[in-house]
């Protein structure tokens, strides 16, 4: 049934996410806490999935906010702010160059918002999650890597 296909594309999704954690993404959270995660983004239409021949090879979440929100609105769960005027591109990982800009050309489809809102994602530096700030032009730069046939 839909219930049994849906838990299996999230155990799938989680398995993706656990074959590539590196502390730096989850900050060694658990698979159960990651499933969750996976389920949530999915449940609120912020989880882009990219599959190769029916394995995934990357995925993309990220959260509707504002520009003063920290981590606790991650870390409490909170609902996106549809009315926000940031996008937080939190966690994005593909396998090849080709699965990763698919992901960017979906995600700029699913939120056209990124022309106009704020920008920021998050890089483990020095061992600190330090805020890093983009702007539209980060898509541009991202579509033009080359995909060698990956």
């Amino acid at each position: 049934g839909v219930q049994k296909d849906a838990i299996a594309q999230i155990d799938r999704v989680t398995n993706f996410c656990m074959e590539h954690e590196d502390d730096k993404v989850f900050g060694g959270w658990g698979r159960d806490i990651i499933r969750l995660l996976v389920a949530y983004h999915w449940a609120k239409g912020t989880l882009l999935v990219h599959e190769k021949d029916g394995e995934v090879d990357g995925l993309f979440m990220w959260y509707r906010c504002n520009e003063s929100d920290d981590w606790s609105f991650i870390h409490e769960w909170m609902p996106d702010r549809p009315d926000g005027d940031s996008i937080f591109m939190a966690f994005l990982h593909a396998t090849s160059p080709r699965s990763f800009k698919e992901l960017v050309l979906n995600f700029i489809q699913s939120e056209p918002a990124i022309f106009t809102h704020k920008l920021f994602g998050s890089r483990v530096r020095n061992g600190k999650s330090t805020r890093i700030a983009y702007t539209p032009r980060l898509f541009q730069k991202l579509l033009t890597i080359k995909d060698n046939n990956g």
